[in-house]
């Protein structure tokens, strides 16, 4: 479905979601950018989408589409359908799998992780309780 609208004098056409990926994603982007009508063309920024609202996009859209897509899509898509074919690539995607921590036998003590390093240097350092 086109709608033609009029700006500066030139006729614009504008296309309603068609594919059940674009539907569903233009329902969610009206929900989080409470807009009443979203088009094919329209790019999530520009409908006042930012930072914070594309991270709650993604999550509904993941939950949505049973998927993990990472928040860039957001970021890289051009408009609805864009983001629409960049979701059904990613649904038709073989699934990746993730690595499995291996289990440790129990010991009286681990080596530390980089991050726990850094931290017992700094208040060692600092002779600080903090950390």
């Amino acid at each position: 479905l086109k709608l033609n609208h009029h700006k500066n004098g030139q006729s614009l056409e504008k296309q309603l979601p068609e594919t059940k990926t674009e539907q569903v994603l233009a329902a969610i982007w009206q929900d989080f950018l409470d807009v009443d009508r979203v088009y094919k063309e329209d790019q999530f920024f520009d409908l006042g989408g930012h930072s914070l609202k594309a991270t709650q996009t993604i999550s509904r859209i993941n939950h949505e589409f049973s998927m993990k897509a990472p928040l860039k899509i957001l970021f890289e898509s051009k408009h609805l359908a864009h983001l629409a074919q960049m979701v059904d690539d990613i649904k038709g995607a073989p699934a990746v799998q993730e690595a499995e921590i291996p289990k440790l036998e129990k010991q009286t003590s681990y080596e530390l992780s980089h991050a726990q390093k850094r931290i017992w240097f700094l208040s060692t350092l600092e002779k600080s309780h903090h950390y």
